[in-house]
């Protein structure tokens, strides 16, 4: 699979090999590949304008990247690109708000219900619509970090 992406960057392709390089995620790349997208995994859980520093009392946040080797990046793209910086954590609130009420739903009506067939189509819109927002933030990030010698898949891990 590695082939299909061999114009691409070095990190977007180690984000693809990382994140889905199993055969049962061929599917899944192949659209990501026809969309232009790339794999971002957890990289909206630094899209947070304060985080909390610790976990727990003595248990560092990984999320606090202002604790990470990255986090100047992640500072400034904050400040110079504040729509995109709201949109990111508006399309994360709104995928994490549709796809707990998925849940919900399929706990209380069951997943064949006319409502949770709806709210998953809605659960697969909304997780597109995030993908190219982070997509756009990995496109700034990602050569950022390369440049400094560090590695873009920190930043999604």
């Amino acid at each position: 699979m590695s082939e299909q992406l061999s114009h691409m960057p070095t990190y977007e392709q180690r984000l693809f090999d990382y994140f889905m390089g199993r055969s049962e995620d061929a599917e899944k790349r192949a659209e990501y590949i026809r969309r232009g997208l790339i794999p971002t995994n957890n990289l909206s859980l630094l899209i947070v304008d304060e985080p909390e520093a610790e976990l727990a009392p003595g248990i560092p946040n990984p999320s606090d990247y202002r604790q990470q080797s990255y986090g100047h990046l992640v500072i400034a793209l904050r400040e110079n690109q504040p729509e995109l910086w709201a949109r990111a954590k508006e399309v994360a609130a709104n995928t994490e708000a549709v796809q707990r009420e998925y849940w919900d739903t399929m706990v209380s009506q069951g997943a064949e219900s006319a409502e949770a067939r709806e709210l998953a189509a809605q659960v697969e819109g909304v997780g597109w619509t995030k993908a190219e927002v982070y997509t756009e933030v990995m496109h700034i990030l990602g050569p950022q970090m390369e440049v400094e010698g560090l590695d873009p898949l920190d930043i999604c891990q």
